[in-house]
């Protein structure tokens, strides 16, 4: 393993916009984005939990595709089931049918994982961790700092009674001394409040993050280099969307291989750009395994290219 997502695994029930109804789909960020990341390299895991009710099959066939499950812990406990339900104006809304009570127990399925991750997994090179409250990210990532290890932070969304867990992102002690923050704009907007965007990205970092990557679906992403205080856009590649449930989550994954291999935010950005879009092509996360890496690569270049052609960093 070389690359490990960190977060929810979860069995969707999806209404679309048009009115289809989708049920028992796969799902959860931590398993989109890992599948965001397989699209560029192998050696990628999960770190999660599932319930006993969630099919065995599942994670045999991800571990059959080449995805490590070794850190997803069976818990005698009912999956999170979510219903997703997109308005016909766009809009998106989540209940949970169930939620799981031992959410917390992440936590410590990390912090046991992360014991052994250098014995079981020397390899380990970046991890994502995907968007959990703020209770949950604290101690996982401050049980991954001593691992000297590329770490990016996704942020729950802003909505409901969440405003606390995204205060203590704009206070920044989740994010100290992590490589990147992927909000969505929405999320990006409720943090800088009324200050100008690129004034808000510099703030947020603090001088102790590398990059504010914000995610903006349709219209693609924009990239915060903070070191040299740069900005740069990036585009979306161009699809039919029938389902964008999970696309922020590929982006992040395909982002977390992206920045390690290259080191470069805005080629690891153009890679979670081009994950998204096989996302949101299709129901569920599970046929990204069918993605051919040429199709995958031929994206990427025509994303380069309409990148480059758009000009320079500002």
């Amino acid at each position: 393993m070389r690359y490990l997502a960190i977060g929810g695994m979860t069995i969707d029930d999806v209404v679309l916009e048009d009115g289809t109804y989708h049920a028992s789909v796969p799902g959860g960020n931590a398993l989109y984005s890992a599948l965001g990341a397989r699209l560029w390299s192998a050696g990628v895991g999960v770190m999660s939990f599932a319930g006993s009710d969630y099919p065995p099959a599942i994670l045999e066939q991800l571990r059959a595709s080449g995805i490590d499950v070794t850190l997803v812990a069976r818990l005698e406990m009912q999956s999170v089931h979510l219903w997703v339900l997109y308005e016909p104006d766009g809009r998106r809304q989540i209940f949970y049918q169930q939620r799981s009570s031992h959410l917390g127990s992440l936590t410590r399925i990390a912090e046991d994982g992360f014991l052994r991750l250098r014995d079981t997994f020397p390899d380990v090179r970046a991890v994502h961790v995907a968007a959990l409250p703020v209770a949950v990210q604290a101690p996982i990532l401050q049980a991954l700092s001593p691992l000297r290890l590329q770490v990016t932070v996704d942020s729950i969304e802003a909505h409901g009674s969440v405003g606390g867990d995204l205060q203590a992102y704009r206070d920044r002690p989740v994010l100290r001394g992590t490589t990147a923050f992927l909000p969505s704009r929405e999320e990006f907007d409720v943090l800088r409040g009324d200050s100008p965007e690129d004034a808000a990205a510099w703030s947020l970092a603090g001088g102790d993050l590398g990059h504010v990557v914000v995610k903006q679906g349709r219209a693609g992403a924009t990239v915060y280099g903070l070191a040299r205080r740069t900005t740069v856009s990036v585009p979306a590649y161009p699809v039919e969307v029938r389902d964008p449930t999970g696309a922020g989550d590929a982006f992040c994954g395909g982002f977390m291989v992206g920045m390690a291999e290259t080191n470069d935010p805005v080629e690891a950005a153009l890679r979670g750009a081009v994950s998204a879009s096989f996302v949101i092509e299709a129901v569920g996360a599970l046929h990204l395994l069918d993605v051919n890496p040429r199709e995958a690569m031929s994206r990427l270049e025509a994303l380069r290219r309409q990148r480059a052609a758009s000009g320079p960093a500002r």
